[in-house]
This record gives structure tokens, C-alpha cells and sequence, in this order.
């Protein structure tokens, strides 16, 4: 369904600290350290991140010297299920396709040690958060968000056809191929310029390993709040629309360097966010979510948060217009059908691999 054009406004981007890195080694019965060899193959060498959930490390396939990437899960949980769960996912995808055409970072293999299940992957570089954090690479060059909006849509896609939904597309969850960048050096207005580009803008989706299944009812809480669609919010039944409302907040934030949604506890807030940068819930949508929507909207014919209105309603378009950062009208659109508040009127992610803003892209 064609949602009705609004421009995107700016929000304030909300900084959140870094994780600490982790620490060398990893308690347990026997410490998971550096040096410890996985599968009889795979040497840890050093920790790069802490997540919530898994410690990420350097590694290096001792067959044939090639760096590799293992996430050793903190919590040791049902692990056995729990592997088994993942590996079957993971075995699944890279059977269907080459990770040049899933989009997937390339899975090697996966086991447990001391209590705890590791997964290994193919070596990849930066994340797009990392890149994003960087001011001498922000903002990307329009080619390049482009060519990342084109493989995360294919790769979303992927998932979808393989009856899978990721449920946490967001910056950290997408990875450089190669993160080097080079210098290049443009003209304009008379005088040249000498700017940091990434050398290449190839990119795989992580962490897809938790995806959960489709055709299946489901109402809890997924995904990271900033990239959090509507519908998971209200605690009412989600799917594959998730994926596409998270890929466009990733893909206004590489454009602007500014987070759209920022992050909250309070239902009511993050609802009046939404309806403040990307447009009003339409009524029709209001009304099928009886009774949730007496406690999250007003009574008009036009529904709004009930949340103050100095903080959330724009009602001069012009306004919208002269408070956004997203000029091109390709991009607006764009976004407009990746965000919209409900999830019937979002693109597909098929739609959006063949939409303008991505096929426009031209070769320099």
C-alpha cells in the first residue's frame, strides 16, 4: 500500500558509552583464553568486543593461516539446545546460497567449550557503528549508502525467503567486508578537496544466528529499542515488517549520522517519537488494535499520541520540510516506505531492493 508522502524531521541523536572490551580470558571451569584451540582448528588470539550476549575474538584458522572471527556466548543457558538451534539455522542459510548472494557473513562452524557455545566465522572488518563514530568517514558518499541499503534489502530479503525473520537489523549487526579505507580528491566551487572513503562499501549481516521462524504468532519484546518497530512496542503480533523498519533507521542514520528514534523506557514516548519523525498512525490501523489504542492515542478522527504535543505534532508541512536533513526526495520516499507506523504499508524487502533510491546509484 502507497503511503502518503511526509518528509522525514531530525531528532537528537542520543549517545550511549561504548562497551568496555572484554577481558583476556573468560572464567569457568577451564578459562577460555588466548591460545585456546576450538574444534581442534581455530586459535583464539585477541578479544575485540563485548556484547550482551557473546564475547566476539580475533582468531586464525591454523589449516591455512586465515583470520576468522568466533562469538564465545556469555551465558551458558540450555547451551546444547541452544546450539543446536543456531547450527541448524546457520547450516540451513549457508546451504542456500554463497554469503556473495545471502549477504550472511560465512559461517565455519560451531561447538562449546567449558559450558559455553562458540561460533565460527569467516574474518570481516568494522561494523557500520564503527563507521558511523568516525567524523572523518561520516557522511558516506550517496554510492555508498546506496550500495549498503542494496545488500542489506537483498540480505533481509534472503532471510524472508528462507521463511526467517533477524529481528536485530542495526549498525553493530552489520559488517565491512574490508574496512580500509583511502584518500580521494573531489572539485567543487572552484577548489579541491581531500576526503577519507571506505574502499569498498561490501557489507554481511551478523548475528542472524537468533532469527526466529515466521508463521509463527509472536508478541514479546525483540530487537534493540532505537531500531524497535511500533508494533513490537505496543506488545502487539509482529513479523518480517520488523527487519524493514529497523533497516530504515540504519539507513537514515548512515545518511545523517544522527539516530532517528533515541532510546526509551516509556511506551507512550517512543510512539509520539515516531509520529513526530516519520508520520501520524493512520486510523485504520488505530482501530484494528483495539483496546491498546485508548491507552496509547486520543479519540479524533486523525488519531495522535497521547503524549504533549509541544514535544511530537508538526502540523505545518513546511515546517517538516525546513526541519529535515533528508533532501533528496528518492531517499525520502525511501524511508517513508521502509518507517511507516504500520507495518502493512512498509515496502517488502524485494520492493525495496528495485525501489528509486537504490537504482539510481551510478558508477563514478
Amino acid at each position: 500500500m502507497q503511503t502518503q508522502s511526509t518528509p522525514m524531521s531530525v531528532t537528537l541523536k542520543a549517545t550511549t558509552p561504548r562497551a568496555a572490551l572484554p577481558p583476556l580470558s573468560i572464567p569457568g571451569p577451564r578459562k577460555i583464553t588466548r591460545g585456546v584451540l576450538l574444534s581442534e582448528r581455530y586459535r583464539l588470539c585477541k578479544p575485540i568486543a563485548l556484547g550482551k550476549q557473546a564475547y566476539l575474538w580475533e582468531g586464525v584458522d591454523t589449516a591455512d593461516q586465515k583470520a576468522v572471527r568466533v562469538r564465545v556466548f556469555r551465558i551458558p543457558g540450555n547451551r546444547l539446545n541452544q546450539l543446536a538451534r543456531m547450527t541448524r539455522i546457520l547450516e540451513g542459510l549457508s546451504s542456500a546460497a554463497p554469503s556473495n548472494e545471502s549477504y550472511m557473513a560465512t559461517f565455519l562452524t560451531a561447538g562449546d567449550i567449558d559450558k559455553r557455545n562458540f561460533l565460527v566465522f569467516a574474518a570481516y572488518g568494522d561494523s557500520l557503528r564503527q563507521i558511523i563514530e568516525r567524523a572523518d568517514l561520516m557522511p558516506l558518499p550517496i554510492n555508498q549508502v546506496k550500495a549498503i541499503a542494496h545488500q542489506v534489502s537483498s540480505g533481509i530479503n534472503f532471510l524472508h525467503t528462507q521463511k526467517l525473520i533477524h529481528t536485530n537489523i542495526k549498525p553493530e549487526n552489520i559488517v565491512l567486508v574490508d574496512s580500509s579505507t583511502s584518500e580521494i580528491t573531489t572539485f567543487a566551487n572552484r577548489t579541491f578537496q581531500t576526503r577519507l572513503v571506505l574502499k569498498t562499501p561490501i557489507v554481511r549481516i551478523v548475528d542472524y544466528e537468533h532469527s526466529e521462524f515466521t508463521g509463527v504468532r509472536r508478541q514479546y519484546q525483540v530487537g534493540t529499542c532505537e531500531y524497535r518497530a511500533p508494533e513490537i512496542t505496543m506488545g502487539l503480533p509482529w513479523s518480517k515488517p520488523v527487519d524493514i523498519f529497523a533497516m530504515g533507521c540504519v539507513i537514515y542514520e548512515l545518511c545523517t549520522g544522527t539516530r532517528l528514534l533515541h532510546r526509551t523506557s516509556d511506551i507512550v514516548e517512543r510512539l509520539a517519537t515516531i509520529e513526530k519523525a516519520v508520520a501520524p498512525f493512520p486510523r485504520q490501523y488505530v482501530t484494528a488494535i483495539l483496546p491498546c489504542d485508548r491507552y496509547f492515542f486520543d479519540g479524533n478522527p486523525q488519531p495522535r499520541v497521547l503524549f504533549p504535543a509541544s514535544y511530537h505534532r508538526i502540523n505545518s508541512a513546511d515546517l517538516r520540510v525546513k526541519n529535515t536533513t533528508v533532501k533528496a526526495k528518492s531517499l525520502q520516499q525511501f524511508l517513508i516506505r521502509c518507517l511507516a507506523p504500520a507495518p502493512a504499508d512498509r515496502i517488502g524487502a524485494s520492493d525495496a531492493m528495485a525501489h528509486t533510491f537504490i537504482m539510481s546509484a551510478t558508477h563514478i
